[in-house]
């Protein structure tokens, strides 16, 4: 295992904290901890092993309190929910000397089931609740995590940083599972960087907060780094994330926004940028808005709309058995990609993107309701109100914007867009513009482009409108654009 050491400055604050109230705590007077830790500025955990069942209790310390693990920290062994460590308190530093480590001595329970259904209970590791004032954890060498290593609730203004996670052990028979790095929710303000990644499961994930960054860091062996899953909690909301300068190797995703099946909340304004990756086994880049922890749906739903996102510089390679990016979205807006390259995976050939329930007018007399579901479409001349107009509703629908630019292999050889109104009948125009011929009642309209139609450039949009002509028929326009594999639903915008 990599020992991540203290450099000198550190070294030199920790000196300056010891003049404080020092309490050094050992297996001698561990039990005394909850009583101790009231009168101390400056906590010493000194090498001690943590009787089954029982957490190392650091809530609740005094403002401004050093917290610093000497030696080796290890875990005896308890069937419990945990968690082993739990920390709290305002303006609290949490750090470790030169050559520390701490062990949750996970090969005792790992099983293969993690924390799921059928596997044996499991502690959570760390527990980062209600830090706040500008808290620092730093310099830890932690090994061996039963499940989840460091759960970030409820926190603002915390900076996780130098943590070396090591759980490589678990790759053995595959028997780690669950073994997260960093969960965050519900906290604002956090920083998670320069830190180490060795597990089986996210290397981040974000189920929800604000002002987040994930800075420097290296993710190997798990799951990538995740935004989600989103969506199914008290608080859904995902927001203001910048994930920069990380890497990921031997992961089974790159980066993933996962949102969950039928449920709401929202995903804006995130930035993955300057990120490599490699080794990938499943997806470089997987943004599904289908999620279900047993087993994606394969229909995106769109009560967790994703927004303002921004790729760049997203690049590297995945196995030949993977597939560069996967996309399953509905409720997407305002996506910019630009120096994006997966290689190595297969190609998907076909890319759908549908749209659906968006507001429509219409040229003439109409009776619709105020989400847009057309209810008649009459023509003003008519001798009937029961008669049926001759004339095309007027489509208006803006989709996502995004910028794959270097996605060679994602490219569709056929594009339809399609909104329908009914199932009556079906009419397709060219890439650009047609006048619609007249159709008596209702109809479905659709753009197809072919694979000559698209043309490689680093701007990818799609914007569909109708318009009413000078004849009265009703005209589709489109653009010959492309979007990125391999199946994009954009629905529901009432916009």
């Amino acid at each position: 295992m990599q020992i991540i050491n203290l450099p000198t400055a550190v070294l030199v604050f920790l000196a300056a904290a010891a003049e404080a109230t020092t309490c050094t705590i050992t297996n001698s007077n561990l039990s005394k901890l909850s009583n101790l830790k009231s009168s101390c500025s400056n906590i010493i955990i000194d090498g001690v092993t943590v009787p089954a069942g029982t957490t190392l209790d650091l809530t609740d310390l005094n403002d401004n309190t050093v917290v610093t693990f000497q030696g080796t920290t290890s875990f005896e062994y308890k069937a419990w929910d945990g968690p082993l460590i739990s920390v709290s308190g305002k303006a609290i530093t949490v750090t470790g000397a030169t050559g520390n480590v701490i062990d949750g001595n996970g090969a005792k329970y790992w099983d293969g089931k993690g924390s799921n259904t059928g596997g044996s209970v499991k502690p959570k590791f760390f527990s980062a609740h209600s830090l706040t004032g500008n808290s620092v954890i730093s310099y830890l060498n932690i090994k061996n995590s039963p499940v989840q290593m460091m759960s970030i609730y409820q926190s603002s203004y915390l900076t996780v940083e130098h943590i070396n996670y090591d759980n490589s052990a678990g790759d053995v028979n595959s028997l780690g599972h669950n073994t997260d790095a960093f969960d965050i929710g519900a906290s604002d303000h956090i920083t998670i960087e320069n830190s180490i990644v060795k597990n089986q499961d996210d290397c981040l994930a974000i189920n929800s907060g604000t002002n987040i960054k994930f800075l420097g860091n290296q993710c190997s062996g798990g799951h990538g780094i995740s935004i989600g899953s989103v969506g199914g909690r008290s608080d859904n909301i995902v927001q203001d994330v910048t994930v920069s300068g990380c890497s990921v190797t031997n992961s089974q995703n790159g980066i993933r926004i996962k949102t969950v099946s039928g449920a709401t909340g929202k995903v804006d304004t995130i930035t993955f940028e300057d990120i490599t990756m490699s080794e990938i086994s499943k997806y470089g880049i997987v943004i599904e808005g289908d999620y279900e922890n047993s087993k994606p749906t394969g229909t995106a739903t769109g009560g967790v709309p994703i927004t303002n996102l921004v790729l760049n510089k997203v690049t590297g390679t995945v196995k030949s058995t993977a597939q560069d990016v996967y996309i399953l979205v509905k409720n997407a807006s305002s996506w910019s990609w630009s120096g994006v390259s997966i290689l190595g995976g297969k190609i998907t050939k076909s890319c759908s993107v549908s749209i659906s329930s968006w507001p429509v007018s219409f040229p003439v007399s109409t009776s619709s309701s105020s989400s847009g579901e057309i209810l008649s479409a009459v023509d003003s001349g008519a001798s009937s109100e029961t008669e049926t107009s001759s004339v095309l509703a007027m489509l208006e629908v803006t989709s996502l914007t995004i910028s794959p630019c270097s996605i060679k292999t994602c490219f569709t050889t056929s594009m339809t867009v399609s909104v329908a109104v009914d199932s009556t009948n079906e009419t397709s125009v060219s890439a650009v513009s047609d006048s619609m011929d007249d159709k008596v009642g209702s109809t479905a309209l659709s753009i197809t482009m072919s694979e000559a139609e698209m043309v490689e450039i680093c701007s990818v949009g799609m914007v569909v409108s109708g318009k009413e002509d000078t004849s009265g028929e009703a005209s589709l326009y489109g653009t010959k654009e492309m979007l990125p594999c391999s199946s994009i639903s954009i629905g529901s915008s009432n916009k």
